[in-house]
C-alpha cells in the first residue's frame, strides 16, 4: 500500500502523518505549497515526540508535482482539501479520501496548527498516530526523509 498525505502547505499535517509510516510506503505534499519550505519547528518536535521519523530534511512539495497515480490512497486532512483535490483529478476520485474518512471517523478532520502552540501541533500529531493506526494497524516508527 503506498499512500499520499495532503495539506494545505505540506510544511505541518501531512509530513506529519507521513512520518508515522515508513517512507517507503507514505510521501506528502500541499495543494498551495511553496516548493522548498521546511516543516515548521513545532511539526518537526511534535511528530518527534509521537513517535514518527525525523521530518528535519522535509521539504515542501506541491500536489501538481507528484505522479498521483502511483498511490493506492490520496487522504486529505479535511473535506475541502478532498473536494479541491477531487475537482482536479476526477480521474482519481475512488482514491481520493479524508483522513478521518480512511480510518473509519468521517467525522474527524485536521485542522490546521500552523502558527499555533506547540500543544495544539502536539494534539495535531497524537490525532493523526491515532487515525493512521486504525488506517495501517502495523504502523511503525522509522528514519528518512519524508
Amino acid at each position: 500500500m503506498k499512500i499520499l498525505f495532503v495539506c494545505t502547505g505540506n510544511t505541518c499535517r501531512s509530513p506529519m502523518a507521513a512520518s508515522f509510516l515508513p517512507d517507503t510506503v507514505s510521501e506528502s505534499a500541499g495543494t498551495h505549497a511553496l516548493p522548498g519550505d521546511e516543516a515548521t519547528a513545532e511539526a518537526i518536535r511534535a511528530a518527534s515526540q509521537a513517535g514518527g521519523r525525523s521530518l528535519e530534511n522535509h521539504r515542501a512539495r506541491r500536489l501538481d508535482s507528484v505522479a498521483l497515480e502511483l498511490f493506492d490512497y490520496i487522504l486529505t486532512m479535511n473535506v475541502q482539501q478532498k473536494h479541491w483535490v477531487i475537482l482536479r483529478y476526477p480521474q482519481l476520485a475512488d482514491k481520493i479520501f479524508t483522513i478521518g474518512e480512511k480510518a473509519g471517523e468521517p467525522q474527524v478532520e485536521i485542522p490546521d496548527p500552523y502558527g499555533l502552540s506547540q500543544a495544539v501541533y502536539d494534539q495535531t500529531a497524537l490525532l493523526l498516530k491515532h487515525l493512521i493506526r486504525k488506517i495501517v494497524p502495523d504502523a511503525t516508527k522509522t528514519s528518512g526523509p519524508v
